[in-house]
This record gives structure tokens, C-alpha cells and sequence, in this order.
């Protein structure tokens, strides 16, 4: 082991000296004459707590230590000069619930005035650092917080009183460039105001602020360009929420608790990519932003009791999608496939030319052909395009690894056979009829004739839609689990037909037998009927398809 150690570089080896935790990393010192400065050139500190008592005594000793011994691993880049800055530092405080965590870290006021982590970056050697992370694990070491295992946003009532505060004159100011807290307390400015001139990046997880604050802090990180916000409670802002941010390039808000009524209105005239990850809300990106590239919406279920307006969620979907006019890119996920379908839409999206699109589609709906009509006509440049059919069951069954593995065994055969009907095909070899085995689909009932499997589609019958006349090359779709989807299949025939300048059809059939759904005689009546070869290839299966 000495000997690999040796052949590394001291870059290398500096490198890694960033990601050890600083016991680890100040033992190395006495390694060798080698190893004395490294940890400490590393500009790199990673202090870690792990609290498994409960008794006020042991977490008081506990606390008392860890504030010695980080103040004193700080020192040492005091010994080592102006040369070797501090400019990582990670605290990371883990305990087995929340109350445990609040006791340490912001213990009674004659101790630590401020708190323990305001105690440590008051250190000398913080005012350098440029990355601060702070983390605080309320569960079993190495194991997902339980927010982050929920299906739903969390509700207010989850997140409790914060485990620790911080205002930002806590923070180091003039060197900051990326701030990732965990589980903190509104981030509030405090009395006198603070400028991060360098900060370009802030995630706040499980975290609790208002839209005031988050805009101060905007307005005090003129650099501030990727904003993430995970899990974390937005504080009543009453019934409009504004959010503003100057210079963001990148916004996340993912699974945030805000409230549902409220309109929540963004205002990042430099954004270029936004995702969004919640229930159906009223969100309005104000201006639209004319450089946005990529966007992402993933409306999930309300919490509890389905109580959700259709036609509100589609009034929401759309007013979300006229924000997002010069957006190139869209990802959309809905919980059902008819939010399409409430209203037609007033809205051109010129620039988009690429958009996956993931629905629940229940085989008794009837507007399914409308959701569809009303995205291309209003994407008139789409040249890409992707649907993903799924439903409730089959979302929730691909989370489990067994029953992934059952079917990637049942179907292996299909789909090789799938594809070597295919490629027999393309060079014009006979296809052999298949003798179909005692848990084959086909042997249980009877194949589908092609006058029994093809239906106009009424929504889509008749209507003139520009990207399949002058731009939509390619066409991807899956269709359910295990089952044949007649409504996907004509889809397929829709586009061979009308798609004017289509080059691909990709298919994901769902189990994998291609061929149930479009077989080689129904291939052959499609080249016919264009009058072109349109390439029919299997499509890769998204696992979980969205935008985030």
C-alpha cells in the first residue's frame, strides 16, 4: 500500500486528501517528512460529528470536543501560512433524530452564544473559503433521510422547529462562491447587510426560508447563477409569491412544501435551464426567459386524498408552458395524460424542438388523440419527439429491483427475437411464423387482425400540424408494461402516415415483443402507404423518464 501511496502524485494525492475527514486527514501529517504539509496545501476540511447518546451529560462532553478539535484543525492553516488557504469546508453532524441534533448544535446561550457552527466560522481561516457545506442527518448513518424516501412534497407540519440558524453574516463573505446547507433555519440577513461578490451557487435542502429572504440573498449575490432548492419550505408568502433572481442561469425546485393556492411567479430573465418538481401550481416564469434551453415539469400527486380539479391542473400546465416560449427543450411529466386535453391552448412554443412527454394513460380515456394534438400543435418546429405511456401500477412496480428482474428475464427472449425479425427483414430474408410457448401472450389470445388493431384517431384526424410537414424527423414511443396498447399503435400508424419528413419510428412495446405490435406485414403496408422507408427500431426503456 506504501508503495502504490508513493507513485502518486502529490496532485493527486492533494486531490484526495479534499474528501478525508480531518482526524484522518491531520493523522497523515506524521506519516512521513512526504507527507507533513499535504493535508494541510489541500485547502480542504472535512469535520464530521456522529452523536449516538441521548443523555444530556455525554452530548454536552460531545459538543464541547468536537467545537475544541475543529477549532484547533483550523488553526493549523494559520501554521501554514497565507500560501495554503482554507477553501473546502464540509461539517457534517449526524445523529439518530432531530432533537438530538438541535441539542448539539444550538446548545443553552452561556456555552456558545450564537450557536456551535457560528463558533467555527468565526475561525480566521473561514473568511478564504470557497466552498461551505454544512449537513446535518437526522437518520442511521449511510441511510436516505426520511423526506427524501417520501412519494409526496413534505408537509409543514414534517419539518418542525429548525435544528440550527444561521444569519448570513455567519457565512464568510468576500471568497464564498458555493453554499450547500442541509436542514437549517430561515437564512436571515441580520441587521447590517452583507455582499457575496463571488457567490454563483446556493442549494438548500430540507431547509426553511421565506421568499423575502431568498430574494435578499439574491440581491446579495449579484454572481449567483445556479439556484437548487430541494425539499425545502417556502413560508407562507401569502396569496402571491414572488421569487427573484437577477442573474440565475440554472433553478431547481424540487418537491418544495409552498402553498398550494398561492401563484408563485419567477422572475429570472437569465435562466436557461429551469426543472420543476411538485404538484400542479399556478407558475408563471415572468419574463419569459428568451435564452432558456431546457425545462423540466414533473407534476406529481397531491398528498393524501385525490382530491385534484382536472381542469385547474391543465389551466396550470399550460400557464407554466407560456412562460417557457423560447424554451429548446421539454421534459414533461403529468399524472395523467388527459391535463393535455381540458382546453385547447392559445401558445406557440417556435423554438422548441425536442420534448419527451410521460403520461398515465388509462385505456377508457377518451381525449388521449386531443392531449396529443394539442402538444404539436403548439411545438411547430418539433423535430424529436417522445412518449412515454405508463400507469400508477407499473410506475410504482419498476421501483422494486425484483420485479425489474423478473422481467428483463421473462421478456429477453422476445425482445432478441424482436430484433431478429428486424434485421431479417431490412435485407429482405422470410420471416418464420413463431411457435409461440405455453406462457407466450399470443398462445392465450388471439392475434389482432390489422383492420381490428388500426382506428383513425378522431383528435387527430383531419387537422393540419406544421412540424409534421416540414420538421418532426423522429418519433419514439412506449407504450405500458406487459400489455398491448392498441391507442400506441395508432399513434405509430398516425405519424408513418402524416409525418411527411419522419426518417425513425423507435418502439418500446412494453414487453418487448415488437412484433405483437407491429408486425412485419403491417411493417410492409407502412412503406407502402408512405411511399418512403421509415426505419421501425427498438427504442431504450426510461426507467423513470422526466426532467430532473
Amino acid at each position: 500500500m506504501a508503495d502504490n501511496f508513493a507513485r502518486l502524485t502529490d496532485d493527486l494525492l492533494l486531490h484526495i486528501l479534499q474528501f478525508v475527514p480531518a482526524k484522518e486527514g491531520a493523522f497523515t501529517t506524521t506519516l512521513s517528512k512526504r507527507w507533513r504539509h499535504l493535508w494541510r496545501t489541500s485547502g480542504a476540511v472535512n469535520l464530521r460529528a456522529l452523536i449516538l447518546e441521548e443523555e444530556e451529560a455525554p452530548l454536552n462532553a460531545k459538543r464541547d470536543r468536537f467545537v475544541a478539535q475543529a477549532l484547533k484543525v483550523l488553526d493549523g492553516f494559520v501554521e501554514a501560512g497565507p500560501l495554503f488557504p482554507l477553501k473546502k469546508l464540509t461539517i457534517v453532524v449526524e445523529a439518530r433524530n432531530r432533537q438530538i441534533l438541535r441539542r448539539f448544535l444550538d446548545p443553552d446561550l452561556d456555552a456558545f452564544p450564537d450557536g456551535v457552527l457560528p463558533r467555527v466560522l468565526a475561525h480566521q481561516v473561514v473568511r478564504t473559503v470557497h466552498e461551505l457545506r454544512i449537513q446535518a442527518i437526522d437518520n442511521v448513518p449511510g441511510e436516505p433521510m426520511l423526506f427524501e424516501k417520501d412519494l409526496f412534497e413534505p408537509d409543514q407540519a414534517s419539518f418542525g422547529p429548525p435544528i440550527y440558524n444561521l444569519r448570513l453574516s455567519h457565512l464568510p463573505r468576500q471568497a464564498l462562491r458555493v453554499l450547500d446547507l442541509s436542514d437549517c433555519g430561515d437564512l436571515a440577513p441580520g441587521l447590517d447587510f452583507v455582499v457575496f461578490p463571488q457567490l454563483h451557487s446556493i442549494r438548500l435542502n430540507h431547509c426553511t426560508i421565506t421568499p423575502q429572504n431568498l430574494d435578499k440573498i439574491a440581491r446579495a449575490a449579484p454572481s449567483l447563477t445556479t439556484v437548487r432548492l430541494e425539499f425545502t419550505l417556502l413560508l407562507d408568502g401569502g396569496a402571491g409569491t414572488v421569487l427573484v433572481f437577477p442573474a440565475a442561469t440554472s433553478l431547481l425546485i424540487y418537491m418544495c412544501c409552498i402553498t398550494v393556492q398561492a401563484t408563485l411567479e419567477i422572475n429570472a430573465p437569465m435562466l436557461q435551464e429551469f426543472v420543476y418538481k411538485g404538484i400542479s401550481r399556478n407558475i408563471s416564469l415572468l419574463p419569459p426567459p428568451e435564452g432558456l434551453l431546457r425545462v423540466g415539469l414533473d407534476q406529481i400527486y397531491f398528498r393524501g386524498k385525490e382530491t385534484r380539479n382536472l381542469m385547474s391542473v391543465c389551466s396550470n400546465f399550460w400557464n407554466f408552458l407560456r412562460g417557457c416560449i423560447h424554451a429548446r427543450r421539454l421534459n414533461l411529466t403529468v399524472w395523467s395524460l388527459d391535463v393535455l386535453a381540458q382546453t385547447s391552448p392559445v401558445l406557440e412554443l417556435m423554438h422548441v424542438d425536442s420534448v419527451e412527454l410521460t403520461a398515465v394513460y388509462w385505456p377508457s380515456s377518451k381525449m388521449a388523440d386531443v392531449s396529443i394534438a394539442n402538444l404539436l400543435r403548439c411545438c411547430p418546429a418539433l423535430r424529436k419527439l417522445r412518449i412515454n405511456l405508463t400507469t400508477d401500477k407499473e410506475t410504482h412496480l419498476t421501483e422494486m429491483q425484483v420485479t425489474r428482474s423478473y422481467l428483463a428475464q421473462k421478456f429477453k427472449a422476445d425482445y432478441e427475437e424482436s430484433l431478429e425479425m428486424f434485421r431479417r427483414y431490412e435485407i429482405g430474408q422470410p420471416v418464420a411464423a413463431r411457435e409461440d410457448s405455453e406462457d407466450s401472450v399470443s398462445s392465450k389470445r388471439p392475434r389482432m387482425q390489422p383492420d381490428l388493431m388500426f382506428h383513425e384517431l378522431d383528435g387527430l384526424t383531419g387537422q393540419d400540424f406544421k412540424c409534421l410537414e416540414t420538421s418532426l424527423a423522429s418519433v419514439a414511443l412506449q407504450f405500458r408494461q406487459g400489455e398491448k396498447c392498441p391507442f400506441g399503435v395508432n399513434l405509430v400508424m398516425f405519424f408513418a402516415q402524416h409525418g411527411k419528413v419522419l426518417e425513425e419510428i423507435l418502439l418500446d412495446a412494453g414487453n418487448a415483443r415488437l412484433h405483437e405490435h407491429l408486425n412485419v406485414k403491417i411493417d410492409k403496408w407502412l412503406a407502402g402507404q408512405s411511399g418512403r422507408k421509415i426505419q421501425i427500431l427498438p427504442a431504450e426503456r426510461r426507467e423513470k423518464a422526466g426532467g430532473h
